[in-house]
């Protein structure tokens, strides 16, 4: 019941055209397919536009912050998108 985003990307030349978003829906689609209550993932702090992608189009919350996630001063925060029960 519970997924991890590990990674999502677009080549720079297609970025802003949609492309992150729309991959991103179909993914979350499929998980709610497949049973999964919670999505969780990371981002870098300082990654404004993946944060705003997360956050305000697709309703993701921060949790919490592992200040060491990939070592020493190389934090990320761990944020959770919550299924609608049917």
């Amino acid at each position: 019941e519970t997924a991890w985003l590990l990674a999502l990307t677009t080549n720079p030349d297609f970025r802003n055209a949609g492309i992150g978003t729309s991959l991103f829906r179909a993914m979350v689609d499929l998980f709610r397919q497949r049973g999964v209550r919670s999505l969780f993932l990371t981002v870098a702090e300082d990654n404004a536009p993946a944060i705003h992608l997360y956050r305000d189009k697709f309703l993701f919350e921060v949790v919490r912050t592992e200040p060491n996630y990939f070592g020493d001063g190389e934090p990320r925060l761990v944020m959770e998108y919550r299924f609608a029960e049917d």
